[in-house]
This record gives C-alpha cells, structure tokens and sequence, in this order.
C-alpha cells in the first residue's frame, strides 16, 4: 500500500481560532484507492475551554476481486436476487480472489462531530468527543456499490491527557 498525507494547519491571530485541514490519499494491491478530507475548527473560549466541530469526508473504489452480494446472478433467472455464487465460487475454487465482504466495496462516509476540552492544570488536561457516522454507496465520488446496506454509527469518547 501506498499513502500521501497533506496538512495544512492555520492559526487566526484576530479570533483566537485554528483551522485544521487535512487530506491523504491511499492506494493498494487490492485496487483500492481512497481520499479522505479532514477539517477541524478550534475556537479558543473564555478560561481555556476550547471547542472544535469537525467533518471528515471518505471515498474508496471497490477492490479489483470484490462482487457485489446484491447483483443479480448471472447464471440464473432474472428475478433471482442474492449472493452470485455461480460467479464467485468458481473464481475460488480456482485459486482466484473473489470476496462480496463489503468493507471492500465502492462507497462513501461522512463524519462529522464536536469535541470539547478543558486544561486542568499545565500538564494535565481533559476532553470529550462525540462523533456520527455515516456511510453510503452513493456518497462515493463514483457510482457505488449497488446493494450495498446503509450503515450509520455514534461514537462518544472521553480524554484524559498529560504532557510532560
């Protein structure tokens, strides 16, 4: 795997803010290729708190040996819907890479949240962070996975930090 990462960090001397941007771009054996755009803003508020949203956003191509476990079977009639197996399995049994895993697959995920901290003192300081998930085949840059199942998720972490 290959990955270029680039940063771009900018403090506002007027408002007390920083914007944090990022974007890194990823590429594999497997086909895949990836971008991710990261932004965070941190704003400075009264007795040191500070607080800082942020969005993220994520493409991926699908793997060169990923099959779609919702696409028609081309090897049956046309109504029948699910997992070719008629395409996949001779792929395997031949030695070949096949996988309808869909973390392989063409899609797309925002995230966005809001963290918020606080020093306690000059070495230690505490934190909390929650961030949504969410994740579509077609918020790709492309077109997508079809049949790819949506998938939404809500993380909620807290920090503790000592610097030395």
């Amino acid at each position: 795997s290959d990955s270029v990462l680039l940063r771009w960090n900018h403090y506002f001397t007027g408002t007390e803010t920083t914007l944090r941007s990022s974007y890194r771009y990823y590429q594999d054996s497997f086909g895949i290729r990836s971008s991710t755009f990261d932004l965070e803003y941190v704003f400075a508020l009264a007795d040191d708190w500070k607080i800082t949203p942020l969005l993220r956003y994520y493409t991926q191509s699908a793997a060169d040996f990923y099959y779609d476990p919702a696409a028609n079977d081309p090897w049956s009639d046309q109504d029948t819907v699910g997992a070719p197996i008629s395409v996949v399995y001779p792929l395997f049994v031949g030695g070949g890479d096949a996988s309808m895993d869909q973390r392989l697959s063409e899609f797309g995920a925002i995230t966005w949240g809001l963290k918020i901290e606080k020093p306690l003192s000059q070495k230690w300081t505490v934190d909390f962070k929650y961030e949504k998930y969410g994740q579509r085949s077609d918020w790709s840059i492309n077109k997508g996975s079809p049949g790819l199942d949506n998938f939404s998720a809500a993380s909620y972490q807290f920090g503790l930090n000592f610097s030395f």
